[in-house]
């Protein structure tokens, strides 16, 4: 049997998060990545900004459910909120053309985007972990590290980012063209 913690905390609000969940999470992380950089800590931060700036609710209105699954080799976030719809499976695609376009996919992606905030958040939180899975209903982003937290993982070349990227249904991992890869194992984080 693996050896799984699981938490869960909920924010009614950006500032609430801020104030009352990421104390929390800033000691958990420690205790269970040993991330003394925070770099995972600021990839949540960007999910749960995401999740505020696109509520339906209004970022000080929207209630933000924050879920943590530590097992033995992996941390999992899933940061899941009622946010404004989006064309998930047209951003996915537009991620994995530049990922294949050889004049972007070799550059950094602040490079890529100069000034722009356009995707900042996404290119954040895969900067740090080794998979990001967004849900096709964009209503929930899981953020998932390495355990112990490395950080000649943190990669900043847009290639390897976008390799990073999966999108999900429920336990189906899809292509970009929505249809199934394959079914997410019970260990997936142990095996991937």
């Amino acid at each position: 049997m693996v050896n799984t913690r699981k938490r869960h905390y909920e924010a009614l609000g950006q500032d609430a998060y801020y104030d009352e969940v990421m104390p929390w999470l800033e000691t958990l992380f420690d205790r269970y990545l040993q991330d003394e950089d925070g770099h995972y800590l600021i990839a949540v931060n960007e999910a749960v900004c995401n999740a505020a700036r696109y509520a339906k609710a209004g970022y000080e209105c929207v209630r933000i459910y924050i879920d943590v699954e530590v097992t033995p080799d992996s941390l999992r976030t899933t940061v899941t909120a009622d946010t404004l719809p989006f064309d998930v499976q047209g951003f996915y695609k537009k991620m994995i053309a530049l990922g294949k376009d050889e004049s972007i996919a070799s550059k950094e992606w602040g490079d890529y985007t100069g000034n722009s905030d356009k995707s900042r958040g996404f290119w954040m939180m895969l900067m740090s972990c080794r998979s990001v899975d967004i849900d096709v209903n964009g209503k929930a982003v899981t953020l998932v590290a390495e355990r112990p937290f490395l950080t000649e993982h943190v990669c900043k070349t847009i290639r390897t980012l976008v390799g990073r990227l999966r999108l999900v249904d429920g336990k189906r991992i899809l292509t970009e063209d929505g249809k199934e890869v394959r079914k997410k194992s019970f260990l997936e984080d142990d095996e991937s």
